[in-house]
């Protein structure tokens, strides 16, 4: 189960990076780590991929 469930997530960080999320759940500390992520790449990644992933991270309350 455990090899399943880590499938599914980086399946998930593929989509987000694909700007094509595919809506599986993640936890509210997934999302601020992605949010730290784009936020420590922001100098480096396109603009678009910065907007999308940043949008999601909203949308999934964890800005703060």
């Amino acid at each position: 189960k455990d090899e399943a469930e880590a499938t599914d997530w980086l399946a998930s960080m593929g989509s987000i990076l694909l700007m094509d999320y595919d809506g599986r759940p993640l936890s509210k500390a997934d999302w601020q780590d992605i949010r730290e992520s784009i936020s420590l790449s922001a100098g480096e990644a396109d603009l678009e991929l910065l907007s999308y992933v940043m949008t999601l991270v909203v949308d999934h309350g964890a800005i703060n």
